[in-house]
C-alpha cells in the first residue's frame, strides 16, 4: 500500500513538472511578444524632421545640455544628424567641462555613411572622422598633433546609435515586452558597433517639474551597456538616463539657447575626405578612442574613484 502511494506521488510529481514545462513553453510561444529584427530603414518609415533639447542633470543638479536634430537632406537622398553637448562638473573650486559636437550622414536606408565628432576639454581636444567603405568603417582620429587611422569590419550595414535613440519610438509599435534589434555603430558614446536591442520594458508615470506624464520605459542595450529612455505615446523623449546619476530631461529650445549661447553656433559637417587619409598607422579604437561615457567617468569624482580602485 505504501509503495503504491509513493508510486502515485512520483507519477503526480512528474506530471506536474511536465505540465509546468509545457505551460511555460506555450506561454512564451503564444502570449509573450517575440523580438523583431529591424532594418535601419524602418526608422525612417514615417519621416518628420526632429529636434530634441535636453537639460543634463547630475544627482538633481543641472550640469549642461544636449541638442540633437535629424532632418532629411535637401537633395532628398538621405538624412543628416547634428548634435551638440555641453557637460560641466564643479568640484570644490574647480570646474571640468567638455563640449562635444557630432554630425553624421545616413543614406536613404538610414545607413551610416560618414561622421565627424569633435571633443573640446580644458587641456586637450580631438577629432574623430569615419566613412563607410563597403563592409568596413574607415576611422581617423586627430589628437594633440598626432594622427591615427584604422579599419573596423562590419558584419552588417549599420545605422547610428543616436539616430536610433531619437527615431525608434516614433516609428515602431510601442508594445510592452517587445524587443527590436537594429544594427548600429556608436562613435559618440564609444559603445562600439553591433546589434542594439531596443526593449519596451513597461509603462511608467514620471514627473517633470510639477507635471506628471504617462510614458513607455525603453531600454536600449549595445555591447552590455544600457541607456534608459522614457517616451510619451507620440515617441517624444521626455527623460533619458545615460549612466548612474546622470539624466537628461526634456527642455524648451529657448531655455537652452538663453543659458548656453554656444548652442547657436552651427555644428561642423562631416564633409568628404579621400580614402588615403584613412590609411595611416592602424590603431585599435576600443582601447585608444575615448567617448562620452569615458569622459563623464573621468569628470565625475565618484566614478573616477571607482576606476582607480
Amino acid at each position: 500500500m505504501k509503495a503504491k502511494i509513493i508510486s502515485a506521488f512520483i507519477i503526480l510529481f512528474w506530471f506536474g513538472m511536465m505540465f509546468t514545462l509545457v505551460k511555460d513553453r506555450l506561454y512564451r510561444t503564444i502570449f509573450l511578444p517575440k523580438s523583431s529584427d529591424l532594418a535601419p530603414g524602418a526608422l525612417a518609415s514615417k519621416w518628420k524632421d526632429q529636434e530634441e533639447w535636453m537639460r543634463i542633470v547630475y544627482k538633481g543638479i543641472p550640469v549642461g545640455a544636449m541638442a540633437t536634430e535629424i532632418k532629411k537632406l535637401a537633395s532628398d537622398e538621405g538624412y543628416l544628424l547634428s548634435s551638440r553637448l555641453l557637460f560641466q562638473i564643479r568640484f570644490l573650486t574647480l570646474t571640468n567641462s567638455v563640449l562635444m559636437t557630432a554630425s553624421a550622414e545616413l543614406d536613404e536606408e538610414f545607413i551610416l555613411t560618414k561622421f565627424l565628432v569633435n571633443f573640446d576639454m580644458a587641456k586637450t581636444s580631438w577629432k574623430i572622422r569615419g566613412r563607410l567603405d563597403r563592409n568596413r568603417l574607415l576611422y581617423r582620429m586627430e589628437r594633440d598633433g598626432s594622427v591615427q587611422a584604422g579599419t573596423i569590419p562590419l558584419e552588417k550595414s549599420a545605422s547610428l546609435l543616436d539616430a536610433v535613440h531619437s527615431m525608434a519610438a516614433k516609428n515602431i509599435p510601442l508594445k510592452v515586452g517587445h524587443t527590436y534589434q537594429i544594427p548600429v555603430y556608436d562613435p559618440i558614446w564609444n559603445t562600439g558597433g553591433g546589434i542594439a536591442r531596443v526593449y519596451v520594458a513597461k509603462k511608467e508615470t514620471i514627473t517633470l517639474g510639477d507635471k506628471k506624464f504617462q510614458t513607455f520605459r525603453i531600454e536600449t542595450t549595445l555591447n552590455n551597456i544600457t541607456s534608459t529612455s522614457w517616451v510619451d505615446e507620440d515617441g517624444r523623449t521626455l527623460m533619458r538616463q545615460i549612466m548612474p546619476g546622470v539624466m537628461m530631461l526634456a527642455a524648451a529650445r529657448e531655455e537652452i539657447l538663453a543659458q548656453y549661447p554656444e548652442f547657436r553656433q552651427p555644428v561642423p559637417l562631416p564633409g568628404d575626405m579621400p580614402l588615403r587619409e584613412f590609411t595611416l598607422k592602424p590603431f585599435a579604437p576600443s582601447s585608444d578612442q575615448e567617448g562620452l561615457q569615458d569622459i563623464f567617468k573621468q569628470m565625475i569624482p565618484e566614478e573616477k574613484k571607482k576606476d582607480e580602485q
